[in-house]
């Protein structure tokens, strides 16, 4: 039993070392002047390619929303260490039913939502989906559709980076009584 105790602290630690590994990985491929941090541009254009040529507006709310959700000393620009203790957050701030909210509503893939539901897929596990060129949505979780796990592999690597957030969820059908002069 001890040793079992023991197994599981370090499967955690070593989870959290690759954690940050990832981080700085992340951080040091967007990185393009190689200064060891992200700056707006770099950021802009990190978001600008995996939103595949969105709307300015969206991309500019996007990058606010960012570096809001993960710049922590408000300093316009993102490090390995803020990106990391963001991502160790988002498992907590992303629980199972927010995340089957978020692919029901935010991604739009409704049909997946039991799937992540019965896996109980939290924002724990999104950096585990996303090895391997998503493998694990494939062999895991069944999703055989290379776009819808394409749609979601770009999803995660958005909340990954702090774009984004899980929507709230549609308002009940209000009913609407006619108008007395019949419009």
């Amino acid at each position: 039993r001890g040793s079992s105790a023991f197994s599981e602290i370090a499967a955690l630690q070593c989870r959290a070392k690759g954690a940050a590994q990832d981080a700085v990985g992340d951080v040091r491929n967007a990185d393009a002047d190689a200064d060891g941090v992200l700056d707006r541009a770099e950021l802009r254009e990190l978001i600008s390619q995996e939103l595949s040529g969105g709307h300015s507006s969206s991309l500019e709310n996007e990058l606010k929303n960012a570096l809001r959700n993960v710049d922590r000393n408000v300093d316009g620009l993102l490090t390995a260490e803020e990106l990391d203790s963001f991502r160790e957050n988002l498992g907590s701030a992303l629980t199972v039913p927010e995340v089957v909210d978020w692919v029901s509503h935010a991604v739009q893939l409704p049909q997946y939502a039991p799937v992540f539901a019965d896996n109980a897929i939290s924002g724990y596990e999104f950096r585990a989906l996303l090895e391997n060129g998503g493998s694990m949505l494939k062999q895991e979780l069944g999703i055989d559709n290379r776009l819808h796990r394409r749609q979601l592999m770009r999803a995660m690597t958005m909340r990954l980076y702090g774009v984004g957030s899980v929507p709230a969820k549609p308002a009940p059908p209000r009913w609407l009584e006619p108008r007395e002069d019949g419009g």
